[in-house]
């Protein structure tokens, strides 16, 4: 557990929040009558884009483009942590 000498005081959070990471990442951002968020991780060249692209299309089957080989991968990356007794 992080003690308080590693959080930073109230005051230079909010500032650090209002001026650095909401005009960089809400910037664009407009209210939506039923939002939505995409999440995608991966690997350089995995199809992050690719899925981006068909999410915009058809978020509902989107998910299906990719779910055979990523559940499959969860399940793999998941038993090999168990097995090697990773802190995953």
């Amino acid at each position: 557990m992080l003690t308080k000498q590693y959080v930073l005081p109230k005051e230079i959070h909010d500032n650090i929040f209002e001026n650095e990471i909401k005009p960089f990442h809400l910037a664009k951002s407009q209210t939506q009558e039923k939002p939505l968020a995409i999440i995608t991780g991966g690997q350089p060249g995995s199809g992050k884009s690719g899925i981006t692209s068909e999410a915009k299309k058809d978020d509902i089957q989107a998910a299906n483009l990719t779910h055979q080989d990523a559940s499959q991968w969860a399940i793999f990356e998941a038993t090999l942590s168990l097995i090697n007794e990773y802190n995953s």
